[in-house]
């Protein structure tokens, strides 16, 4: 159990990390005192990626919400009552309240039965409800995602009913008054973010 742990977490760092971070298998050896061989370790390798099928470059909703950050999720008319001036300080709120609901999204084993787009969509669609945007889910967001709003109801009425739970009155002062260590949510990256309208 230890090695297939260990090998996980090593399969995972190849796909994300840079390489020179990750240890050599003859490190690996070391690290675990030998109580693994180098072949146990490589078989251990190719048994974990023949399982998952080879499919290593899963696209998780973190994946789905930066892809759509890029491309731009906030238009103009959503921002229409804002001052130039506090424009980037909305839009950093946006992408918290996101993050939290991303955050809802994998701390309730319910949400495991849909798929990562609907998650990522159904987080955006219920921070842009929290944000107070007029529309949660427009026809420009449904072109950008290609994803209808009738499709991901279900999964959004849940991520918001667990946001309720955690915060019975969930307003944006309650969830954004909480300092972004507590809210223990993903970070977007930020070279792929690229702020615009839809």
């Amino acid at each position: 159990l230890k090695m297939v742990c260990f090998m996980a977490l090593n399969l995972a760092a190849k796909m994300e990390e840079n390489n020179s971070k990750i240890p050599e298998l003859p490190a690996i050896v070391q690290l675990f005192e030998n109580q693994f061989s180098v072949d146990e370790l490589a078989s251990c390798e190719i048994l974990l990626a023949s399982v998952l099928g080879y499919n290593l470059s899963i696209k998780t909703p973190l994946t789905f919400v930066n892809h759509f950050l890029s491309r731009g999720v906030v238009s103009s008319e959503d921002l229409n009552s804002t001052r130039a001036d506090e424009i980037d300080a909305k839009l950093d709120q946006f992408e918290q309240l996101i993050g939290f609901f991303l955050h809802l999204s994998i701390t309730h084993y319910d949400f495991y039965r849909f798929t990562s787009i609907a998650v990522a969509t159904s987080a955006i669609a219920c921070a842009r409800k929290l944000m107070g945007f007029e529309e949660c889910w427009t026809s420009e967001l449904e072109s950008l995602t290609c994803v209808n709003q009738a499709s991901i109801e279900q999964c959004c009425a849940m991520l918001y009913e667990a946001a309720r739970d955690q915060y019975p009155d969930l307003t944006l002062q309650s969830v954004l008054g909480l300092p972004l260590e507590d809210m223990d949510c993903p970070a977007f990256d930020s070279a792929q973010k690229n702020r615009g309208s839809v």
